[in-house]
C-alpha cells in the first residue's frame, strides 16, 4: 500500500507539473506552507491520544488507533511548518530532503516529531514567526 500510494504520488506530481507548465492549470497548485489546519481540529486529535494512555484493553488499542489516524493530518501541517521554516536557507533542499527520507526510514520517530510541530502550530505559530525572521512566501520553489 505504501509503495502503491509513493508510486500514484510521483505520477500525480509529474502530471500537475506537466499541466502546469503548458498554462492548462485550472487553478494554481497547492502549496506545502499553505496547508493549514482549523484551529477546533488540536482538541479532536489529542483527546484520543491522551485516553489511548488511560483506557485498558480493547478500549485502549481504539483510542490509539484512533489517535494515529488522526495524527496524519497534524504530520501533513507540521510538513507544512518545516516547509516555511527552511525557506531563505542555503540547505533548503538537502534539508528537506533529510525530512522526507527520515520520514521514509523512521516513519514513527519523525512522524510524531512532525505532529508535535503541527500541534505547535496551533500554540506557537511557527509559520508567522519563520516569515517575520525574513523569508517571504515568494522565496519558495516551485516544487514546494
Amino acid at each position: 500500500a505504501i509503495a502503491f500510494a509513493v508510486v500514484t504520488s510521483a505520477y500525480a506530481s509529474a502530471a500537475l507539473g506537466g499541466v502546469v507548465r503548458r498554462g492548462r492549470a485550472a487553478m494554481r497548485p497547492a502549496r506545502w506552507s499553505e496547508a493549514s489546519l482549523p484551529l477546533w481540529y488540536a482538541p479532536v486529535a489529542v483527546v484520543p491520544a491522551l485516553a489511548a494512555g488511560f483506557a485498558p484493553g480493547d478500549a485502549g488499542f481504539l483510542a490509539s488507533s484512533l489517535a494515529m489516524m488522526l495524527a496524519v493530518p497534524l504530520v501533513l501541517q507540521g510538513l507544512a511548518v518545516t516547509h516555511v521554516i527552511t525557506l531563505g536557507r542555503p540547505a533548503r533542499t538537502a534539508l528537506l530532503a533529510g525530512v522526507y527520507v527520515g520520514l521514509l526510514v523512521f516513519l514513527v520517530p519523525v512522524g510524531l516529531v512532525l505532529a508535535g510541530r503541527g500541534l505547535a502550530e496551533f500554540v506557537l505559530n511557527l509559520r508567522g514567526r519563520a516569515l517575520a525572521r525574513g523569508a517571504r512566501p515568494g522565496q519558495s520553489p516551485p516544487e514546494d
